[in-house]
C-alpha cells in the first residue's frame, strides 16, 4: 500500500535558493505486509513541474513501471550483474544476447512462472527452446 503526500510549501526547507525552479515537494511511503513482519520505506521526491498529489501518484506509479521493468529483468532474472567476463567484445556480446534473449522469454507464457524458471526449462528441454526462439 502506497500512500501520497505533496506540498508547494518549501520555503520552510530553504530550498528556494538552490533549486530556483523547485515548486513543490512530494514523499512517498509504501508498505508492504507479508509472513511474520512487515517493511516500510518512505522517500521524497521532486517533482518537475506543479501538481496536485493524484498526479503525482500517477506520475511516481509509472516511473516505477518503466524503472522495474528495464533492469530487472536483465539482472533480477538473467543475472547480468553477476557475469564475469571482463573482455571488451565478450561483455558487449553477452548483453546483447540477453537484450535480446529477455523479450523473447517475457513473451512466452507457456506456464505460469517467472523468466528464470523459462530459461532454466530452454535450456533443459529442445523443443521449448524452439518454441520460445519462434516466438
Amino acid at each position: 500500500m502506497r500512500t501520497y503526500w505533496i506540498t508547494a510549501d518549501i520555503a520552510w526547507r530553504g530550498a528556494t535558493a538552490t533549486w530556483p525552479n523547485l515548486h513543490s515537494v512530494g514523499r512517498v511511503e509504501s508498505r508492504r505486509e507479508g509472513g511474520d513482519h512487515g517493511a516500510m520505506e518512505t522517500r521524497d521526491d521532486l517533482p518537475s513541474r506543479p501538481c496536485d498529489a493524484s498526479q503525482f501518484a500517477q506520475a511516481v506509479r509509472e516511473h516505477g513501471g518503466v524503472a522495474n521493468s528495464l533492469p530487472w529483468g536483465l539482472d533480477g532474472s538473467l543475472r547480468e550483474d553477476a557475469c564475469r567476463i571482463r573482455n571488451e567484445k565478450g561483455a558487449y556480446n553477452c548483453a546483447v544476447l540477453r537484450h535480446l534473449a529477455l523479450p523473447l522469454l517475457q513473451w512466452e507464457s507457456g506456464h505460469k512462472r517467472g523468466i528464470k524458471a523459462w530459461r532454466k526449462r530452454a535450456g533443459w528441454d529442445r523443443q521449448y527452446l524452439i518454441k520460445v526462439l519462434m516466438g
